[in-house]
């Protein structure tokens, strides 16, 4: 059977874990496809309504997460160089473009949580 650093995997129950949306259910199936086990995804067990509002709640912590995304981006720091602004010049137009967007995300994704 299957072996794996020098483990035989055979009766073996492998469990994936970890946040929402970061690629559980891809290794899943790359895993299932490889040692031939059958892959359960937690998420066939959810009801619908519930899977909704987690896409919902990803959705808003990207949005949270991008407001202040311009201390981590290389963009910001490539823009500044491009257009030889001041850090100052850059922050300023920076923030209110991430600060439009974010807006504009955080309205979109209350309202697929709501009317969607």
């Amino acid at each position: 059977m299957l072996d794996c650093l020098g483990y035989n995997l055979l009766n073996t129950i492998i469990y994936i874990m970890g946040v929402y949306g970061c690629g559980k259910t891809t290794i899943g199936t790359l895993l299932s496809e490889l040692t031939g086990y059958p892959f359960f995804d937690g998420d066939q067990f959810h009801p619908s309504e519930n899977i909704e509002k987690m896409a919902s709640l990803v959705s808003a912590i990207a949005v949270g997460a991008t407001i202040f995304s311009h201390v981590n981006d290389s963009g910001f720091w490539l823009v500044k160089q491009y257009l030889g602004l001041t850090e100052k010049q850059t922050f300023q137009s920076w923030s209110t473009m991430i600060l439009l967007l974010s807006i504009v995300a955080g309205a979109l994704s209350i309202f697929f949580f709501y009317i969607g």
